[in-house]
Order: structure tokens, then sequence, then C-alpha cells
């Protein structure tokens, strides 16, 4: 039987290296896709350059691929003008999504955001209709990457409803990278609001990867928002007490809280996908914890 031959973007960012060789030690083609060729590219995959917001760049970069992982984009607020994210961000991706439904390619997966709901890049604090926080809480958008990924998640189900594909937007928190440590648990624990508008969630970039492997053999219909998430967050003090200083108005509480429960909520991704993350970030180190019983303590 011939390999599932997967369409990576932004396969030289800091997913997307990680991506590709997760793809290719599990006995998957890839067809690993940036802008500008990669300077130390895994031999085993084939690359291709494109600018994604061409048309029919986008539509040739497919060419001969059963799926689609996509990854690139403007990540941030700020490190574009409001007019270039959108232009960037949601162009590539609804030329992507259109070759792939004329295609008919397996499955795609977009890498949404957090971001999506609003409160990452938000001035402040913003309120939470309630907790722990799943895929059906209102998305408000305050800024242009937020909007952006809203706009793709909404291209997403589209291509799903119109043309039979099916579609994944993983709502990624921040992805941190094992060399990262201990730097990020340390900004986790320091920068308070900051560390509230996350949610306290974050996602190790080696479980990020396997959510992508799993999307490729995983069986649903339609569209799909999920959250890919750590089951454990990380902050200074319990959960509930995170939660009564920092959105102290949020009284519909849907889950027991333990010290440390997600309240970026991950259980949809679990049913859909199997996923659960194996990686969890604490001051004295990395834990891979298996996917076995979640001890929230």
């Amino acid at each position: 039987m011939r390999a599932v031959r997967v369409a990576l973007t932004g396969a030289s960012g800091k997913v997307g290296r990680v991506v590709v060789h997760d793809l290719l030690d599990h006995g998957y083609e890839v067809v690993a896709i940036d802008r500008v060729r990669a300077a130390d590219p895994d031999a085993r995959a084939e690359q291709r350059v494109a600018d994604l917001t061409d048309a029919n760049a986008a539509d040739a970069c497919l060419d001969g691929c059963d799926a689609l992982i996509h990854l690139a984009a403007t990540t941030d607020p700020v490190s574009q003008s409001a007019s270039e994210t959108i232009a960037n961000n949601v162009r590539g991706t609804f030329n992507l999504l259109d070759a792939a439904a004329r295609r008919g390619l397996a499955r795609v997966v977009l890498a949404s955001s957090q971001s999506v709901l609003g409160h990452p890049w938000a001035p402040t604090v913003l309120p939470l209709d309630y907790a722990p926080v799943d895929e059906d809480h209102p998305a408000r958008p305050v800024d242009p990457y937020a909007l952006s990924k809203q706009l793709c998640e909404a291209m997403g189900a589209y291509v799903a409803r119109a043309h039979g594909l099916r579609v994944l937007s993983f709502r990624f928190p921040s992805v941190w990278l094992p060399e990262q440590f201990p730097w990020r648990p340390t900004v986790r624990l320091t920068e308070l609001e900051q560390a509230a508008k996350s949610m306290w969630a974050y996602v190790d970039v080696r479980d990020a990867a396997r959510a992508c492997r799993l999307a490729m053999h995983a069986d649903w219909n339609g569209h799909e928002s999920l959250n890919i998430t750590s089951r454990w967050a990380i902050g200074i003090k319990p959960v509930r007490a995170l939660l009564a200083e920092w959105y102290p108005d949020t009284t519909d509480i849907r889950a027991p809280l333990g010290d440390c429960t997600a309240v970026f909520d991950w259980h949809r991704a679990e049913r859909v996908l199997g996923f659960r993350a194996r990686f969890r970030w604490l001051s004295d180190g990395i834990h891979d914890l298996g996917e076995g019983p979640l001890d929230d303590a």
C-alpha cells in the first residue's frame, strides 16, 4: 500500500520542523512547503517553495498529495501590519482550501489559535462566559491576527459544507519547545497577567506534532475546531484561586477543578482524535507522563 503523501506548509517553522520529522518517522511521505527554501531540510522530504498568496502557486504545491497540514501563517498581530496579516493568513488559507477542494484531498488540518477567542493579545484580561473553555465558547477577536484565524476557521467550515472536505482547525495555545526550558515556565510564573490571558495553557511542540499526525487517520465528518493543548494548567496558584483572582465574574464552572485542571479544555480533541497530551512542563523539568490517567494535582 502506498504511503499517505502529506503536504505541509510552514515546514521550516518551529512547529513545522517537528511535524515534518514526526510524520516521516511514522511512515508518511512529506512534501515540505515554505516561502523560502529551508537551510537544513530533512533529506527524506520533498522540498517545494511557494508563495501561498498566489493562487496558482498554492494549487501547484499540492500536486500529488493526499492530505494537507497548513501551518504557514503570520503568528501574531504585531510583526506585520494589520492588512499584511489578513492578506497573508486569509488569502493563503483560502487559496489552499480552494485547491484542496478541487483536488479532492482526503483531509485538511488548519493551524488556528487560542487567540481566535480574543484573549491572548487583548490589552486587558477579557471575561470568560464559562470555564473550562471548550470550542463552543464565543470567539470575540480584538486584534487582526485573531480575526484572521476566525476567518480561516469559517473558510474551513465553508469548504467542508460546500465541497465535502474533512477539515480540522487546531486551536493551539502557546507552543513550547524543549530547548526553551526553563525560560517558558519561568515567564509563565512571573508574567501573571499574560498567563491569565492565555488561560495558563500551553502545548509541548511534540504533542502538537502528534496531534497533526493523528489527524491523518482519524475519522470525522465536516469541519471541527479542536483545542490542542496540555492537559494541565501551569500557574502560581491552584486553578480555582487563579480563576477567582483574574476572572471573578466567571461563575459558570462546568467541570470539577483540581489544582492544575486545564482551563483551556482538551476533551473534544480526545474524542475526535484520540489525542491526550503527554508532556507536562513544571519548574523542575519536562515530564513525559504518557497518555495514561490524568493527575492534575
